[in-house]
């Protein structure tokens, strides 16, 4: 079929598609004309009789006519119908009208099953005025009914109001029809228009349209057929003509006569014409090339197999025939498994069944035997496909490498003098050319996990991380001798730091680059620890001293809240606000407790502690109030731990809360707990011995590889509100108590810490703790009317401490004296001994900034008197003094800031010699 019949029949199509859609939708827009007209003309009929009906009643009632049987046909309940029928005789259009109801007093005037449907229509739409749809008669007749409600009004009250209101002719008359009040629906206006004419005016009006259409249409497909014979069938078949030329080979005969967007498409045509038979006498050019190169090559061939091995063509050189002794054409049609030898044959062919199978390049070496002798080949195999796809042949070519193979016989004895040096070193040596490996010993394949001969002919730069390949590239490239560093893809996707020493050696003829590996991943964990450790000690210098001050001001402003406390008359909501203000002051204390754990005095206060008992408590406490469920795997066996109880804690709620925060929507985190052994072979920056191990596992969101280097370092934090402190304290905590804690993540799956804590096996020793009851300070049983609870020497360089401490302590019914630095309160203490009127008690603070402070002070007074009860007190609450205080003679110890009931209950007991 031609292309431009092809172009005609979908105009057809199109056009009788399009004018039949246009015109029934026109034949709906007359129809809807018509029908609105007809309603138009139905409601001029409605407004008529309405009008009539409501003069007419009217004017009968105001005439004074008597209303009897006689006159009562005068009413519109009886003369409408009558006007209906009458109306019949002066036209021939059969209107219909009429006044109808469900309820008539006139039977003519009762409704039939259309009317009585509009009835119920208005009953249920009272907000309705008129009502058009088509019906069909009993003889099956189209009509249009168009009814209009009749409601009740006041003048309407008078005939079908209350019958005994109505007159004496209507109530004696009728029964029904009564008791209608104002709004009520009587009945409708009932108008019935025939739909013979509707369709005939439709039908007139659809057949002129439909001529008009069909003219123009007609128009607009000859004048489009006519267009597309001369702009596009007609240039089309031209190209065509001109395409079928160049099919044929023919590229010197342009496309002419075209004008237009035609025009530009056969210059472009004619344009590619001419360049397609440029590049095919380049082709003819090259491909006489390319067969004169291969004539020139002596030992290369080109052969074709087919899936069994059988050879369906082959090319070679006369130089190559005549050293193989047979010619190629004489192999044509012979399997090749008749040249390989027997010990080889399946494997060999097995390769060519591969490339079928697979379509994958494969490359063989092998021995063929020819009339001419036994010689090495390398075939690079490949498979030949049809123009569907499918591999129908796979072609080979063949370099004759049996010089390179008896080379490398030749240098094998000195190789394997070389590789034997390689295998009595400790070290990892890799021989390479140009950066491909050649041989390894086993050393270097137990590094990376890989085999002996696994790695022979790859590119070693492979196994350099991608951060680092660009230094040993150039190294190599360069021939530099000197060490460098990098880091191994091991085959696991573990990381390998590698301290690298290569140099040039001359190796059976070949300059190699020989390579020597040592592994120094422990060594750079070692340094890595090393800069964490003084990160942690620069940020110690500064955290203590932040730490010690802040404290003296929390104990100011807690002192001062206490005393407020002790007033009587304050209410109790002013208590109350004290109260919070306490509980504010104490939570500020963990900034500083964090702090403090930097700090050269943040040492552990240790005893023999339940590891199990603490974490048990700690995850269900950091846990507490969150969406993320726990599973608990600690043993009851598991082994203790000499341990600071209050900062091991702190690290399990630090990395629990971790873990509870990066999985916002909710998940699991699984904390487990063993006893291990760590031997010396471990991996381990441990001492060999007894370990409690302990892992923190969450589903959350993971940390990245970049910042995953970071997480131990102070004040490094993703989040928006983190200080940067938890997981650098939680470090700084297991480093002091000699243990070990490593973490390991995949973003998108979770996070695992791993803590290593030394074990022991003494058993918990259980203290008893003396509880402080609610009474206020100085109020206990037994105590109102006690004059003095003791003498106390209190020594602090901050005035505000001592003016405020002096106040509690003389709340408290202590006498006091107070003295700013040590040797002040040394001069004190000495003075009250020799007047017989010593000191009960000595408050020293352990930090002076100027003058003697509280470890010189104790030293001195032991002197003076050795049985000298003295108590010490710092903001530095894990300073080494606080934790080992009974070594340097004080008898108690209380950290800033303290309630007033603490410092009570304290002094009570030192004094009654409780502690």
């Amino acid at each position: 079929m031609k292309l431009l019949t092809k172009l005609i029949l979908i105009l057809v199509f199109v056009f009788l598609i399009t004018f039949s859609s246009i015109e029934y939708i026109r034949y709906l827009s007359i129809k809807d004309e018509v029908v609105s007209d007809l309603r138009r003309e139905a409601r001029n009929v409605r407004d008529i009789l309405m009008a009539t009906r409501r003069i007419y009643h009217k004017q009968f009632l105001d005439s004074g006519i008597p209303l009897t049987d006689k006159t009562l046909g005068f009413l519109p309940a009886h003369s409408l119908s009558r006007i209906s029928n009458d109306f019949a005789n002066w036209t021939n259009n059969r209107l219909y009208f009429n006044n109808v109801s469900d309820r008539p007093r006139n039977p003519k005037n009762s409704a039939d099953a259309i009317e009585k449907e509009a009835i119920m229509y208005y009953r249920e739409h009272p907000t309705e005025e008129e009502r058009l749809v088509p019906i069909k008669s009993k003889e099956g007749e189209s009509f249009y009914h168009y009814s209009a409600p009749i409601w009740i009004e006041e003048y309407c009250i008078k005939c079908h109001g209350k019958q005994n209101d109505a007159h004496v002719t209507i109530r004696t008359k009728y029964d029904t029809a009564f008791d209608y009040k104002v709004g009520d629906l009587r009945g409708i206006m009932s108008i019935k228009l025939p739909a013979t004419h509707l369709n005939s005016l439709v039908w007139s009006s659809f057949k002129r349209d439909l001529w008009i259409h069909l003219a123009s249409f007609s128009g607009m497909f000859f004048l489009i057929s006519w267009m597309l014979n001369r702009y596009v069938t007609t240039p089309v078949k031209r190209l065509t003509n001109g395409i079928e030329l160049v099919a044929h080979g023919n590229y010197d005969q342009p496309i002419t006569g075209l004008s237009g967007e035609m025009d530009l498409v056969g210059r472009t045509f004619n344009q590619m014409s001419k360049q397609l038979g440029q590049r095919e006498d380049e082709l003819k050019k090259n491909d006489a090339k390319l067969r004169s190169i291969l004539s020139s090559l002596y030992e290369a061939a080109v052969i074709v197999f087919d899936r069994d091995g059988n050879i369906i063509s082959l090319w070679s050189t006369p130089e190559m025939d005549k050293r193989y002794g047979i010619r190629a054409v004489d192999m044509i049609g012979i399997s090749f498994r008749e040249f390989i030898p027997s010990d080889n044959e399946d494997q060999r062919l097995a390769k060519i069944s591969t490339v079928f199978d697979t379509g994958e390049k494969k490359v063989v070496e092998y021995i063929i035997n020819v009339p001419g002798g036994s010689f090495w080949h390398e075939t690079s195999l490949s498979p030949l496909r049809n123009e569907k796809g499918d591999i129908t042949a796979v072609v080979g070519f063949i370099r004759d490498i049996t010089i390179r193979k008896r080379a490398e016989e030749a240098q094998h004895g000195g190789e394997k003098r070389l590789s034997a040096l390689s295998m009595a070193t400790f070290e990892g040596i890799v021989f390479t050319k140009k950066g491909l490996f050649l041989d390894y010993n086993e050393q270097f394949a137990d590094m990376v996990g890989y085999t002996v001969g696994e790695l022979i002919g790859i590119d070693g730069l492979t196994l350099v991380h991608p951060d680092d390949r660009e230094l040993a590239r150039s190294r190599i490239a360069t021939d530099n001798e000197e060490p460098y560093e990098i880091k191994l893809l091991c085959k696991d996707g573990s990381l390998m730091s590698v301290e690298v020493h290569a140099q040039m050696m001359l190796i059976s003829g070949d300059r190699l680059r020989v390579t020597a590996f040592r592994n120094i991943t422990e060594r750079k964990r070692m340094e890595t620890e090393l800069i964490k450790a003084q990160k942690l000690e620069s940020v110690g210098v500064l955290a203590g001293g932040i730490a010690h001050d802040f404290n003296n001001n929390l104990q100011t402003i807690l002192g001062y809240i206490s005393l407020a406390q002790m007033d009587t008359e304050l209410n109790v909501e002013t208590l109350e606000h004290l109260e919070s203000a306490i509980k504010a002051v104490y939570q500020s204390t963990d900034l500083t407790q964090q702090l403090l754990t930097f700090s050269k005095g943040g040492e552990p206060i240790k005893k023999i502690i339940s590891l199990s008992e603490l974490i048990k408590s700690s995850v269900k406490l950091a846990m507490s109030g969150s969406n993320v469920t726990s599973e608990l795997c600690v043993p009851d066996n598991l082994w203790n731990a000499e341990a600071d109880k209050g900062q091991l804690s702190q690290v399990f709620n630090n990395i629990v809360i971790n873990a509870c925060q990066a999985m916002p929507d909710g998940g699991d985190i699984k904390v487990c707990a063993e006893n291990i052994n760590i031997v010396e072979k471990d991996s381990f920056s441990l001492k060999k011995g007894k370990y409690v191990k302990i892992t923190f596992s969450d589903n959350g969101t993971g940390i990245s590889q970049e910042d995953l280097q970071k997480v131990f370092d102070p004040f490094f934090t993703t989040k928006q509100k983190g200080n940067g402190l938890g997981l650098a304290t939680t470090y700084s905590i297991i480093k002091k108590h000699a243990g070990d804690i490593t973490v390991e993540s995949e973003p998108g799956v979770g996070t695992t810490f791993t803590i290593y804590l030394a074990a022991s096996r003494e058993e918990v020793v259980l203290e008893g703790i003396d509880r402080f009851d609610n009474k206020s300070v100085g109020e206990k049983e037994g105590e109102k009317n006690i004059e003095s609870k003791g003498k106390v020497l209190l020594m602090d360089d901050e005035y505000e401490i001592r003016a405020i401490l002096c106040k509690q302590l003389r709340a408290m019914k202590y006498d006091v004296e107070a003295a700013e630095e040590g040797s002040e309160a040394i001069r004190l203490y000495k003075n009250s001994c020799e007047a017989g009127k010593p000191f009960d008690i000595v408050i020293l603070d352990l930090t002076i900034s100027c003058g003697v402070g509280g470890r010189e002070a104790i030293g001195k007074l032991l002197e003076i008197d050795s049985a000298v009860k003295a108590v010490v007190m710092s903001g530095y609450a894990n300073d080494p003094i606080m934790a080992n205080y009974k070594e340097y003679g004080f008898k108690s110890v209380i950290s800033k800031p303290y309630k007033i009931h603490e410092l009570d209950e304290m002094l009570q007991r030192v004094i009654m010699r409780m502690c």
